[in-house]
């Protein structure tokens, strides 16, 4: 059987591709957000009847969903469903990984320090 674990230039190939795939979802996830307010809030006209192959007019139809996600997500203390957990002694958690990245070519080095400049940055304009 194979070593599903073994690390592969391949699979370090994949991680890095993952993580830039990551980032950019991040980037589009305000677009997401604002387009999510735009049909819950402002609604999104839809054609009604027709009329010789026309249609003969329009409707406002709103999101209910959406509004109900965005208001968990913008207000979770007052939306959000309430979950209580009553935890007692101690809790310790630690997490670490160490990448050898030795073995990345400089176009994969260049990769990983453009996202990870990226991600820096992007956590500074929050």
């Amino acid at each position: 059987m194979a070593n599903r674990s073994a690390r592969t230039p391949e699979k370090e190939r994949e991680f890095l591709d993952a993580l830039a795939a990551g980032l950019s979802v991040t980037k589009s996830s305000d677009a997401l957000e604002d387009e999510a307010y735009h049909r819950a809030v402002e609604g999104i006209e839809k054609p009604v009847g027709w009329y010789q192959g026309k249609p003969g007019g329009t409707v406002t139809e709103y999101s209910d969903t959406l509004l109900i996600f965005l208001l968990k997500g913008r207000r979770p203390e007052k939306f959000a469903e309430s979950r209580r957990v009553h935890m007692t002694g101690q809790m310790k958690h630690e997490h670490s990984r160490n990448y050898d990245l030795s073995k990345l070519s400089d176009d994969d080095l260049n990769t990983v320090e453009r996202i990870l400049a990226s991600s820096v940055h992007d956590k500074d304009e929050k």
